[in-house]
């Protein structure tokens, strides 16, 4: 037993060295994904958040899923001020926000227009001197909005809008075979279009919007069997 003394000491200070030596590369590697992702990300917050991504969906995930589906639909709206985001602009009032280091947006809200029909108001802005006009409903209004079938996230030939927006084009009908990439509808949002491809190789089935229609992010286009 003696003899095998010096062998279990040699044999325990290894791995005590070993299990040092890991928890000092582990640390290392953490403060270079921390260094790494500064250049990628506007502030430290957002990279702290980032990296706690996946406790906060074990933890909380109907919460967590709810937050990415705004950060989907509005961007990151961390670059507003707490007043700006709370209560908004005031008419004639303008707001500085930096989306990122030497990147910052001047806007200021020009006018709001009365509430048409539909229950939305039309605000106008002028965002770094070019004029912009965006539709907001207006939740104290009477009005009400058809609540429209959502894309299903678990069959591959549910296609779904990927922003808010008016239907401008749709270029299938019921029955056509399509290829991953062609287009099916054509949406516009704020003057630009949005062509929303197959996602599969398939028959289209159905087609539930119609040219003129307003959708939200999410809201079921068309539905397209796979063959």
């Amino acid at each position: 037993m003696a003899s095998n003394l010096p062998r279990l000491i040699l044999c325990r200070t290894s791995c005590e060295y070993s299990k040092a030596a890991l928890f000092i590369c582990i640390h290392f590697f953490l403060l270079f994904l921390l260094l790494f992702s500064s250049l990628l990300f506007s502030s430290f917050s957002h990279v702290v958040f980032l990296l706690l991504y996946p406790l906060f969906f074990c933890r909380y995930p109907e919460v967590f899923e709810e937050f990415v589906n705004f950060v989907k639909m509005y961007g990151d709206v961390s670059v507003l001020n707490t007043r700006a985001f709370v209560m908004g602009l005031e008419v004639g009032e303008e707001g500085e926000f930096e989306l990122e280091t030497g990147k910052t947006l001047y806007v200021k809200l020009d006018a709001i227009s009365e509430i048409d029909t539909a229950g939305y108001r039309q605000c106008y802005f002028i965002m770094n001197g070019q004029a912009r006009t965006i539709s907001v409903f207006d939740k104290q209004s009477n009005a009400t909005i058809a609540q429209r079938e959502v894309a299903s996230k678990t069959e591959r030939g549910s296609l779904g809008a990927s922003i808010n927006g008016a239907v401008v084009g749709i270029k299938v009908e019921l029955g056509d075979r399509v290829k991953v990439g062609d287009p099916v509808v054509v949406l516009n949002a704020m003057k630009m279009e949005m062509v929303e491809a197959s996602p599969i190789n398939g028959v289209v089935k159905r087609i539930t919007v119609s040219v003129g229609d307003s959708i939200q992010g999410g809201d079921l286009i068309a539905e397209i069997e796979e063959e």
